[in-house]
C-alpha cells in the first residue's frame, strides 16, 4: 500500500515538472531539426499541458482515492486493537 502511494506521488512529481518552458524547449529542438515546423509547435505544446493537467487531474483523484481507502483501514485496526484492548481489560 505505500509503494502505490509513493508510486502515485512520484508519477504526480514527474508530471508536474513537465513545465511549459520544458515542452517549448523540446519542441524548438524538433523544429530545428526539422521534423516540425514552427506553424504545428504551438499546437503541439498546447496539447501537451493540456494531456499534462488531465494526468495530473487523474493521479490527483487516484492518490485521494487510495489515501481514503488506506484511512478507512487504519481507523477498522484502531477500532478492532480497541475492542481487543477493552476485552482483555475486562478477563483481568
Amino acid at each position: 500500500m505505500k509503494e502505490t502511494i509513493r508510486d502515485i506521488f512520484l508519477m504526480g512529481v514527474g508530471a508536474a515538472s513537465l513545465t511549459r518552458k520544458k515542452a517549448e524547449n523540446t519542441v524548438r529542438a524538433l523544429v530545428k531539426k526539422g521534423i516540425l515546423d514552427n506553424k504545428q509547435s504551438g499546437e503541439i505544446i498546447n496539447r501537451m499541458m493540456r494531456e499534462k493537467a488531465k494526468i495530473q487531474e487523474r493521479l490527483k483523484k487516484e492518490g485521494t482515492a487510495e489515501v481514503r481507502k488506506t484511512r478507512k483501514k487504519i481507523s477498522k485496526d484502531i477500532n478492532s486493537l480497541t475492542r481487543n484492548l477493552a476485552k482483555k481489560r475486562i478477563k483481568l
